[in-house]
This record gives structure tokens, sequence and C-alpha cells, in this order.
């Protein structure tokens, strides 16, 4: 599929949507069918903490998330989706006309860390299938996969803002 079918007419190249991007992989679970389940079989999940350096790197983090970016949210044809999206962080309005609920499909100015808030917002949804064990045994598998609540597209994307996205999109 050529670049301008993909990104559609009008479209700039420097413009970076979440539903392209790769996300995190929740790995699927095998239930075995006979014995005990243990989590044991699995990576745990790794806990992270953010330490700052000092506090110089604390401020540029700060500075960073307070950057105006222009995006714009994905409009959708599910009949259930809300028409405005609600997103809100510490109680600070999202934006100074829309408030908490920005439009979908039109571009709008919003800081850095809105838009962050929407790149975290990733359901797990959750499928169960019959399989059968290398033993010929019938077992369960769980499929988990993470998606994206409220895809959205960075108006002029520079490199920094990708690979902000990026790590934004890798975290569980």
């Amino acid at each position: 599929m050529s670049d301008a079918v993909h990104r559609g007419p009008g479209r700039p190249k420097n413009n970076v949507n979440t539903e392209e991007m790769g996300g995190p992989k929740a790995p699927d679970i095998v239930v075995p069918a006979t014995g005990s389940f243990s989590y044991d079989d699995y990576e745990p999940l790794e806990v992270v903490r953010d330490a700052m350096a000092d506090k110089k790197d604390w401020a540029d983090k700060m500075r960073f998330a307070q950057e105006i970016i222009k995006i714009r949210i994905n409009e959708t044809s599910d009949p259930n989706a809300e028409l405005r999206v609600p997103v809100c962080v510490n109680g600070v309005l999202s934006h100074p006309v829309y408030g908490n609920h920005l439009p979908r499909g039109i571009e709008i100015d919003v800081k850095r860390y809105v838009a962050e808030q929407l790149l975290r917002t990733k359901p797990i949804g959750v499928k169960t299938v019959q399989v059968r064990d290398h033993d010929g045994a019938d077992t369960a598998k769980i499929i988990r996969t993470v998606g994206n609540a409220y895809p959205f597209e960075v108006i002029g994307a520079t490199s920094r803002d990708t690979d902000w996205m990026r790590s934004i999109r890798a975290q569980v």
C-alpha cells in the first residue's frame, strides 16, 4: 500500500498516529489441564521506579510535559463511543475551550501531559480459547491483547515526539 494511500489525502508525512504504533504485548497464559497453576511460569511485571537523578532532571521532565502539541483525536464508527473524549489530569482542565471533554476529528492544541493520558488509556482485551496441550489433554489458553482506547494523531511530530510516544506506548 503506498504511503499516500495509507496516510490519506492531505495528511503530511510528519504526523504520527497512535494506531500505527506498536504497543506492549501482554503474554498469553495457558491454563494446565491438571495440577496447579503457578505464576512462576510467566514473567512477572517489572515495577520500575522513576527515580530522579537530580532536581534539574525533574525540571526538564516537567518542562517537557508542559509543552504544547497539536493533536487530532481519531473519529470512530462505534455508535456507543463518546463524541467527546474525557481527559482530566490532576483536576486541571485539559483544554481552555473544551474543558475536560476533547472533541474528535479536529486539530486542537493541548499540553503534552494531556496527550500522555490519551496514550496511557490502553484497555486489555481477554479471550479464552479451548486448546489441547502437548499431552493431548483439553485445556484453556487466555489470550490478552492491549489496545488503544482513544487513538490520536500528533500533527507536525518531530523525532522527539515519536520517540516519546513509542516509549509511552511500550509501557504496560
